[in-house]
């Protein structure tokens, strides 16, 4: 099936995606609860895979803090009714080990929608050359 989200399904995952970058730069776990969901496979630009709750741990032991995220969207795409694939280049800023870095990444992302809304269920980033 594969093809782009239009109307309302765009819009619900545009506005989650937008606010879970909120979250991560605020660290709003309570946000990212209702975001993520309780499958999650998160894997970050430098290889580390996190599950929803390590991710929480790593975010709120202050592992990381992001000051600043832009998420440059591609694509959208439904590619089985309910599961939305959402690909794009991320630039941000972040603190990590006390060193302020500023990385840019290709992502992948997965969404799914349930009688709660849309939740992602997976990341992916890779750091793009010169990061």
């Amino acid at each position: 099936m594969d093809r782009d989200v239009t109307g309302g399904p765009r819009r619900a995952v545009l506005g989650a995606e937008a606010a879970r970058l909120d979250a991560m730069i605020t660290a709003d776990l309570a946000v990212l609860d209702g975001l993520l969901d309780e499958s999650l496979s998160y894997v970050h630009s430098t290889g580390r895979c996190d599950s929803k709750e390590t991710l929480f741990t790593f975010i709120s032991e202050g592992a990381v803090r992001y000051l600043e995220i832009e998420h440059e969207l591609d694509a959208v795409r439904e590619t089985v009714p309910g599961l939305a694939a959402v690909t794009g280049t991320m630039r941000m800023r972040l603190v990590s080990g006390e060193v302020e870095k500023s990385i840019s990444t290709r992502t992948a992302n997965l969404w799914v929608t349930g009688s709660s809304g849309w939740s992602m269920v997976a990341f992916q980033a890779t750091m793009l050359p010169g990061s």
